[in-house]
């Protein structure tokens, strides 16, 4: 909670070399509208209930942590760099703007999009992953997920009460589909399992 309750704090500057931001650092920081994370952040969390964040520029590696943007209310869209490896619980929960989410082909553990009632579509381009327990749970909204040959575990729960799914393409790469994984999929109509 560094920073946290700043409801002040508009614009924040983080310098090149920065390795880590802490879960929780600007906490509702509610007129924190545009924030840009350096290449240099290995760690990257701290902006829930930051409710008016709308854009965020990101170009660090490594982990997007727990809660790091869930809340954000007015967060429509974001772009998740090559070199990221993860993206933890809840890190963009309730992000209800988002629309559209592509996750990149570094990233091998996928979580963190619980109850994003806008999200529409999904892209998982992951070589070699997971997407793990609760991943995209009540996102009710979502019609379209497209997940690349190369993940090998959709986790208990993952898709959850995602009433809009209509179909979904699961690759031979995948071994372990967990319970509930497709629950309360109240739409799907086709489901296609590609051997492997």
């Amino acid at each position: 909670y560094a920073f946290g309750l700043w409801t002040a704090l508009e614009e924040i500057v983080f310098p090149q070399g920065l390795e880590t931001i802490q879960a929780f650092a600007f906490v509702d920081c509610i007129n924190l509208k545009e924030i840009e994370i350096p290449g240099s952040v290995t760690y990257l969390s701290g902006f829930a209930d930051c409710i008016n964040l709308e854009k965020v520029q990101l170009h660090n590696t490594g982990e997007i942590g727990i809660e790091a943007f869930s809340n954000c209310d007015r967060l429509e869209e974001i772009v998740i760099p090559e070199g990221v490896t993860k993206i933890g619980h809840r890190a963009f929960a309730d992000c209800n703007m988002l629309s559209k989410i592509t996750i990149p082909s570094t990233v091998t553990y996928i979580t963190g999009f619980e109850n994003c009632l806008g999200l529409t579509t999904v892209q998982i381009n992951s070589a070699d992953g997971v997407i793990d327990e609760d991943a995209f749970m009540g996102c009710i909204s979502l019609a379209e997920v497209m997940i690349s040959e190369g993940i090998t575990q959709i986790g208990e729960n993952a898709f959850m009460g995602c009433h809009g799914l209509r179909r979904i393409n699961i690759p031979g790469s995948v071994a372990v589909i967990g319970d509930r994984a497709f629950y309360e999929c109240l739409g799907l109509k086709e489901v296609t399992i590609s051997e492997g």
